[in-house]
């Protein structure tokens, strides 16, 4: 299943074990290489232009989340009266506000932070770790056999 999960009251359920889909097959296919060098890199230059960028790709992230909002609470029940369907509408812009702030929220954690600040006596910045430690820990997350084994038969159908 493709689709996020949510709560009963339409969250966004970040509950799952693994961040993202990254499956054997697919670690095997971009070699340890690309997933640990190209692939971190370029997930950390995504959420860094993102959460850069976040009031202009708000709106299209709205829509997004809207739409699917709409097949989950479809998927639910139908509202029967017009009244009804006003206060679902309503309720509808609440969960997507709260859920596109969420998943800005989310972004903005993941992306690289690069300390500009001068250390003492003017030497240059000093970095404790790598500066996309973050995208590295979301895929070692995503690729742990532990916790792929917990999820979803659907989820990983060929390990």
């Amino acid at each position: 299943e493709f689709r996020p999960g949510y709560t009963a009251q339409g969250q966004l359920d970040p509950s799952e074990g693994v961040p993202f889909r990254l499956t054997r097959n697919i670690t095997t296919l971009l070699s340890p290489l690309l997933v640990d060098g190209v692939f971190a890199s370029a997930m950390g230059a995504t959420a860094l232009a993102i959460s850069e960028r976040g009031p202009l790709l708000k709106p299209y992230l709205n829509l997004l989340l809207r739409d699917d909002l709409l097949s989950w609470q479809g998927s639910k029940a139908a509202p029967k009266s017009d009244a009804e369907h006003r206060a679902a509408e309503n309720q509808l812009k609440e969960r997507i506000t709260k859920n596109t702030a969420r998943v800005m929220e989310r972004v903005t954690t993941a992306a690289p932070r690069i300390n500009t600040t001068p250390g003492p006596g003017g030497a240059p910045p000093r970095h404790d770790h790598r500066v996309d430690h973050i995208c590295h820990r979301l895929i070692e997350a995503a690729a742990q056999p532990e916790r792929l084994c917990h999820m979803n038969p659907s989820f990983v159908p060929w390990l």
